[in-house]
């Protein structure tokens, strides 16, 4: 697996271990620290849009603080479940 493969399959892991809830990136790079990786922010927020743009994740930015936050959809959800 490539990197961004790599950061791509923890990102579902993560949003699929918090769901129905929304993470932001900030979030997901911590907890993906704490499972032993060197992921950053900058590299799970691209990952993220690119999970978006596979309909993979959905995203909701607050209107109060403008942060973007995300969470698996039902196709994620079975993406994952058939990885």
């Amino acid at each position: 697996m490539t990197r961004n493969q790599d950061i791509r399959s923890e990102v579902l892991i993560q949003l699929y271990g918090v769901r129905p809830l929304k993470a932001s990136a900030n979030f997901l790079a911590k907890q993906a620290r704490k499972s032993g990786n060197d992921f950053g922010e900058v590299e799970v927020k691209a990952e993220c849009e690119f999970l978006l743009g596979q309909e993979l994740v959905e995203s909701l930015e607050s209107p109060v603080t403008g942060e973007v936050k995300y969470s698996i959809t039902s196709k994620g959800v079975l993406a994952y479940e058939n990885q």
